[in-house]
């Protein structure tokens, strides 16, 4: 019967305390042991890897804990790196906790990269957004406001686009809002006022515009939908539109 041997997962870190640089990882194979640590373990990490050849064996060197079975040393591990917040700072060597949360700080995509990313999602449909997903991405979302620069690349951005027309159709669709959605864009509506330079702006891009023949027909008939509703509450024009 083959002999069957058992390692003792650890946890450890390592730095080089000149250059204020760190790592904390964690051993779980088989036959592991601490004892094996800067002997014949020198870390995974490709990143520790680069460095160490750069700048030479790390000068601290520190057995966090040892373990009885790999996911207490996996959970140990992950908590050191939360506590020592290592993706928020650029003297961790460690770029991701457990896998899962990868620091991606500074790093630019190529565009070939960017390619493969759109065309590996094209025909795939995304889960629909959880209702607290919702109200966190609103949180955050309000009361932001766009620095000059982005608003100007917004524009720049879409100049000249062309929208197809499955796309335009796409546009056209009535969305199923339900009457709390649709009372609370009436409100926000309603109290949004444009400012001075939003008007003339406007003013600018209206003039010497042609209209087409159906879009006079669709503004008179607005018009006169409104005029009815005005005159059935017997209201001013200047009341009907601060309803």
């Amino acid at each position: 019967m083959a002999k069957v041997n058992f390692g003792i997962p650890f946890v450890y870190k390592i730095g080089w305390s000149d250059l204020n640089t760190w790592y904390i990882g964690c051993r779980v194979s088989a036959n592991c042991n601490s004892t094996d640590l800067w002997t014949k373990y020198f870390t995974s990490s490709k990143f520790v890897k680069e460095f160490r050849k750069e700048n030479g064996e790390p000068d601290y060197i520190e057995i966090l804990g040892e373990f009885l079975n790999k996911d207490e040393a996996l959970q140990f591990e992950k908590k050191k790196l939360i506590e020592n917040g290592v993706l928020k700072k650029q003297n961790w060597l460690n770029r991701c906790i457990g896998g899962l949360f990868f620091d991606v700080t500074g790093r630019k995509c190529s565009d070939i990269h960017k390619r493969n990313v759109s065309l590996s999602k094209i025909g795939k449909k995304r889960k629909p957004f959880s209702e607290e997903w919702r109200k966190k991405l609103a949180e955050t979302s309000r009361g932001r406001k766009q620095t000059p620069e982005a608003k100007l690349k917004k524009s720049f951005a879409l100049k000249g686009r062309v929208f197809s027309e499955e796309h335009r159709k796409n546009l056209r669709k009535p969305k199923n809002l339900s009457l709390e959605q649709r009372q609370a864009i009436s409100d926000r509506n309603r109290l949004h006022r444009h400012t001075e330079a939003s008007k003339l702006k406007i003013s600018l891009a209206s003039r010497n515009k042609k209209l087409s023949a159906e879009h006079y027909k669709k503004l008179n008939s607005g018009y006169k939908k409104a005029n009815e509703i005005r005159k059935l509450k017997n209201i001013t024009w200047k009341e009907y539109g601060n309803e």
